[in-house]
């Protein structure tokens, strides 16, 4: 039996960077996942590098929100009536977590993660030759009523208190950064820390060749096949048993499954998103990611066209894929901007793991010695997952942390 001494599951971009933060601070790591690197849910989402998301997801407030999700009005949510039911205790969670309290901390909490996550996220570019997919452009997001501007001040009272930069904008100065936007809106918000690439899951693959680079290993096996035995953790790979004192589930929304035989019942859903990409008409371009918040889509240019991603559907596990969703915003987005047909048929979905409390987990399970967690990074997995990564690198050398591990304990679930 190989031994090596960490075995980290999971080939997306939490599994990979958590890896490479291994192999860097001398560790023998393999990761292992039945498919390949990037191409499951690191290949989704708009590309965004988040500075300034500061609020997390939250039960309506008043009638009006409650009625507009309870009636599948609201374009950023939609659920399958199906799917409710199992929904329920986790939904019960969301209302606890609903407060400024709580909002406060997350705040706190998300923006010492976004301070370093986008200076590892560069330095891994650059060691990985991947800059190229790097465009340090800022975000636009776009409001359509004044009631939207006034429910973005929450987010923007928060980058007051952490210091983000925001400018507000109208339509001219919008216009200015967007010359190609139709003028469907009323107010704007450009954010000029955020970033993107313009490949997710391009940038995933590259840094698990830079990991095979520095010694590291990427092997095809499944996860569920993992055995706690005298010492640490079994795993079967294509190349045989491997063996390792220590573990690190990074599996995004199949973490729970590999868990649940351990005893270990997180409050993680899986909700999905939707993405395709699309030709703009002759002459259009797009230079950032342009969010309409109120109509819950993002258009990203990225290396296939331009990508529209959705909001999130809450389905039951294994409901088939319901494209009406991404219509919807299709239609609602050709108006803001001049899409034509698609580049390519495929309409792709990935899931966005999530907890109540909007904030991943990370850190040691309480009641398996050497098993360890890095997973529910929810729509921030990309932004996220440098960052995660070198704090549990830090928490498994028993170093010091670069921030307080305390909000992103697996404890505060009481498992």
């Amino acid at each position: 039996m190989r031994k090596v001494d960490v075995i980290i599951l999971g080939a997306g971009i939490v599994g990979v960077t958590t890896a490479i933060r291994l192999r860097m601070a001398g560790a023998d790591v393999v990761v292992v996942d039945k498919g390949r690197p990037g191409d499951e849910a690191s290949r989704a989402g708009a590309g965004v590098i988040e500075a300034s998301s500061l609020v997390p997801l939250s039960a309506p407030e008043g009638m009006g929100a409650f009625l507009r999700l309870a009636l599948n009005l609201d374009p950023s949510y939609r659920y399958k009536v199906a799917g409710l039911p199992a929904l329920l205790p986790w939904l019960s969670r969301l209302r606890a977590s609903s407060d400024r309290a709580h909002a406060m901390r997350y705040a706190g909490a998300v923006h010492a993660l976004y301070r370093v996550a986008a200076a590892d996220t560069r330095d891994l570019l650059r060691r990985a030759s991947a800059e190229r997919f790097f465009r340090p452009t800022g975000v636009l997001r776009i409001y359509r009523s004044e009631e939207g501007i006034r429910r973005a001040e929450l987010d923007l009272h928060y980058a007051r208190i952490f210091g983000v930069r925001y400018e507000m904008l109208d339509i001219d100065g919008a216009g200015a950064l967007e010359p190609h936007l139709n003028r469907r809106f009323s107010h704007a918000v450009y954010l000029p820390d955020n970033g993107f690439v313009s490949s997710p899951g391009g940038v995933t693959k590259a840094f698990a060749r830079h990991l095979r680079e520095i010694g590291g290993a990427v092997e095809e096996g499944d996860a569920l096949d993992i055995r706690h035995i005298a010492g640490g953790w079994v795993v079967r790979t294509e190349k045989g048993e491997v063996f390792a004192k220590d573990a690190v589930v990074a599996l995004g929304a199949w973490s729970g499954e590999v868990l649940k035989p351990f005893g270990y019942r997180y409050p993680l859903i899986a909700p999905r998103g939707y993405y395709q990409h699309f030709r703009p008409n002759s002459g259009a371009s797009l230079s950032r990611p342009v969010e309409d918040v109120e109509n819950g889509y993002t258009l990203s240019p990225m290396e296939r066209g331009i990508r529209l991603t959705t909001g999130c559907e809450f389905a039951p596990a294994g409901a088939p894929f319901d494209p009406s969703q991404l219509a919807q915003a299709l239609r609602t987005a050709r108006k803001l901007f001049p899409i034509d047909r698609p580049t390519e048929k495929e309409i792709w979905a990935a899931p966005r793991p999530l907890l109540p409390d909007s904030l991943p987990v990370v850190g040691r399970s309480p009641r398996h010695k050497g098993l360890w967690v890095n997973f529910g990074h929810g729509s921030h997995g990309f932004t996220l997952a440098p960052a995660t990564a070198r704090l549990l690198a830090e928490m498994m050398a028993d170093g010091e942390t670069f921030t307080d591990p305390a909000p992103l304990s697996p404890l505060r679930f009481g498992l």
